[in-house]
């Protein structure tokens, strides 16, 4: 099989890395790579905001890397990308795409969900006491985010092979990893990091945190220290030396006594000065250490039969000096980096090192198999281009056999005649036929789809809004939420408050509300928000449970009042009390 090459692409704010790979079936082999600085303003979160300039760099970088593919893979890192792993009914891979989409508000919490391109990858089959069933990553990118992709494209004069998630990107090289057991990968990439929590093959948690190596390399650059003078010797003073600190918090270096030795030219006062630096650079980690261990506390409330055997590190902040004690110290005893990728294959000149193979897992893994964002508009256009291809190749097979009839009974009008009056009764049975056939796989499709609406979507979902609802008055004064995570079992709320009072005084409001079943708290911390002392937070609150064929009255709001009402439940007001003190008077 003939090969050919593609380009696979990561825009970063800061970085832009492109792969040139060579496609020879299934083999994929990384044969010529790039990295630039992304031209300052061009991406935001994920959005290409100046495409012009940005076609002229990654054009000049790859005249200069003599690259010349002309199609293109772009994976896309972004706030605004959700994502999140459902299970649904049992449906043959055609179907699960429509069943997806019907059912996409009940399985992504988004407003104006209609202005969002939805696809999915699905991740395994399992069987459990209800039947076989499939577990899906759904996704949910806003449409007007992946336009901006197909607009560059156009600029540069490149095709899209597709579009991906940098999450599926990673997944599908840490599948191919052959790790056994339970393993953590945290992914320290340029503007946040992905945590993935996978047994074997499979992926059990995927979890992004808006936190990356860009905020370490402010820090070194903010400490004055070092010879930094840009981000550039920022990043490679931080690969080659360490200043980073094995601990958080390790030295406590007094301000005054430091004013004091560099005002009276202490000799000491520029090795303090270094150390007060290191503890900087190091405390930039904590807002991730943090966060990666409350995923953890909350992977081991979900799975708690499923023990982690090890952390691995990826990505280009894996490679700072000091990192790996750092984690084994304050995360987790069994700290490794990934040192060799597999599933791609790296040639001997495409100019990447052993060090340097976890940095591309992103765009090794989006050549894999990507989920592949369509823009609505492009689907569209796509869908009536392929009907009108269909159609005129009908209509020029239909001509064909009629001048093939004609030619072959020419010579004789009467058998002529009669065959072409065969023809036109056959042609009118099998249309016919056609058209039951079509109305039979439509039913089909609409009776699956109805079996799995009926089953998937009566769960929490249905709910979230009386959720909502019922939570507003459950805030103290000063608490404020920061994300909301639903997952199927679960719902995550990370929130800040003033005081640890508050803490208590929302959990305890939480196990009063009707729809919550029990709550538990994982991982406060104390910081600092403005100067203001904060206790950062997560509430993991599984749903109460319920029989939801209450709910399936067509004619049923999903209201916090209608809910009780289904389910039996009286407020208690103080009404009855009153009433049973009349009677008594009254006997």
């Amino acid at each position: 099989m003939a090969s050919k090459r593609v380009l696979s692409v990561e825009l970063g704010v800061q970085t832009t890395r492109i792969c040139e790979i060579d496609y020879n079936g299934k083999k994929k082999t990384i044969v010529n790579t790039c990295v630039f600085d992304t031209p300052e303003g061009t991406v935001e979160d994920g959005y290409v905001r100046n495409k012009d300039i940005l076609a002229v760099s990654i054009k000049a970088a790859m005249q200069k890397k003599l690259m010349t593919a002309k199609e293109v893979i772009f994976s896309i890192s972004s706030s605004k990308i959700s994502n999140r792993e459902v299970n649904m009914p049992f449906l043959p891979d055609k179907q699960i795409g429509d069943y997806i989409k019907t059912n996409a508000k009940d399985y992504i919490v988004i407003p104006e969900i209609e202005k969002y391109v939805i696809t999915h990858k699905k991740l395994e089959e399992i069987t459990d006491a209800e039947g076989k069933k499939l577990r899906i990553l759904v996704l949910a990118a806003p449409n007007d985010l992946i336009e901006t992709y197909y607009e560059l494209s156009q600029v540069m004069g490149l095709q899209i092979i597709a579009i991906d998630y940098a999450g599926n990107s990673s997944y599908q090289v840490l599948k191919r990893q052959n790790y056994r057991g339970v393993n953590v990968i945290v992914q320290l990439n340029e503007a946040s990091t992905l945590i993935n929590i996978m047994k074997g093959n499979v992926l059990l948690l995927q979890r992004t945190v808006a936190y990356g190596v860009n905020s370490v390399v402010d820090a070194a650059m903010a400490c004055g220290e070092f010879d930094i003078i840009d981000r550039k010797t920022a990043m490679d003073k931080l690969l080659s030396d360490t200043l980073v600190n094995p601990k958080l918090n390790e030295s406590a270096i007094d301000d005054v006594a430091l004013s004091y030795m560099d005002s009276n030219n202490d000799v000491y006062s520029q090795q303090i000065k270094q150390m007060k630096a290191k503890d900087q650079v190091t405390d930039a980690f904590n807002y991730l250490i943090n966060n990666t261990i409350r995923v953890l506390d909350y992977y081991t409330s979900k799975f708690p039969e499923e023990r982690v055997e090890n952390i691995y590190l990826a990505g280009i902040g894996s490679r700072i000096k000091g990192i790996l004690p750092l984690f084994k110290n304050e995360v987790f005893s069994e700290i490794k980096r990934i040192e060799n990728v597999i599933g791609v294959d790296f040639s001997k000149n495409c100019g990447i090192t052993n060090d340097e193979k976890s940095d591309y897992i992103v765009v090794a893994g989006a050549c894999i198999d990507a989920v592949d964002f369509v823009p609505k508009a492009y689907a569209e256009d796509m869908k009536n281009k392929q009907t009108d291809v269909f159609a005129n190749r009908i209509a020029i097979a239909v001509g064909i056999i009629g001048v093939g009839i004609l030619v072959y009974f020419g010579g004789n009008y009467i058998i002529n005649k009669a065959a072409n009056s065969a023809l036109k009764t056959r042609k009118n049975q099998l249309a016919s036929v056609e058209t039951l056939l079509s109305d039979i796989e439509r039913a089909e499709l609409s009776l699956n789809n109805a079996k799995g609406v009926y089953v998937g979507t009566m769960e929490f979902s249905y709910l979230i809004n009386a959720f909502f609802e019922e939570i507003q008055g459950c805030i103290p004064s000063g608490t404020k939420f920061e994300s909301f995570t639903y997952q199927k079992d679960s719902i995550t709320i990370d929130a800040k408050a003033t005081s640890f009072e508050q803490v208590g005084e929302f959990v305890k409001n939480l196990k009063e509300c009707t729809l919550v079943g029990s709550v538990a708290v994982n991982g406060i911390s104390v910081a600092q928000d403005k100067g203001v002392v904060v206790y950062e937070f997560s509430a993991i609150i599984a749903p109460r449970q319920m029989d939801y064929s209450l709910f399936i009255d067509k004619n049923f709001t999903p209201s916090l009042k209608s809910i009780e009402e289904a389910l039996g439940i009286t407020k208690d007001t103080g009404e009855g009390e009153e009433k049973e003190e009349k009677e008594e008077t009254e006997e």
